[in-house]
């Protein structure tokens, strides 16, 4: 459970690569989360409602809250980014839902996770982008295998790994493929 949430996690890092100027600092020895937590939301205000930077540093300042270990204002943030995002951000629509799922698979909500994984799929199938349409399969094969529907996971995850082997993306086949040895 734990390998899968890790891996899942790593994956919508390593992919999402979201990050806004004024919530780029990581929490170190020198900057706790609270103080990286706070000058997130300080450069955030600096941005108008809906803007790609406003997008990007709410995803960031959820990311932030979600480390810290406050899963419930990382959800609260991504919630309430939903209600306010153009119609014209697709793209930036597939992060935030996938970065809900993997908040709601922290909590423990399996089946609203699966849900906002799903919409992440079903969002990136109407923009025709397989590289997210990949993505979204290896995140909803995690929930079937945490399930034990270790089939239908391992399916997602072939399904994926052909997506990302006629894209050339060798780093996103070693996860998947990583993911598969897990299930197997």
């Amino acid at each position: 459970y734990l390998k899968l949430l890790a891996i899942i996690l790593l994956y919508i890092v390593n992919i999402a690569n979201v990050t806004a100027k004024s919530c780029d600092k990581e929490p170190d020895e020198k900057v706790g989360f609270s103080q990286a937590i706070l000058s997130c939301k300080q450069g955030i205000t600096e941005f108008d409602v809906g803007s790609a930077d406003y997008v990007s540093g709410n995803i960031q300042l959820s990311v932030l809250y979600r480390k810290s270990g406050d899963l419930g204002s990382a959800r609260e943030i991504l919630v309430q980014l939903l209600t306010v995002l153009p119609e014209s951000m697709q793209r930036e629509s597939i992060l935030i839902q996938r970065q809900l799922g993997a908040t709601l698979f922290y909590e423990h909500n399996y089946e609203e996770a699966f849900e906002a994984f799903n919409h992440a799929l079903q969002t990136a199938k109407n923009l025709s982008d397989d590289n997210l349409i990949a993505i979204s399969y290896s995140d909803l094969a995690g929930i079937y295998q945490l399930f034990g529907d270790f089939e239908t996971s391992s399916k997602l995850l072939l399904k994926s790994y052909d997506i990302h082997k006629a894209n050339n993306n060798d780093v996103a086949r070693a996860i998947v493929l990583t993911n598969l040895g897990n299930i197997y």
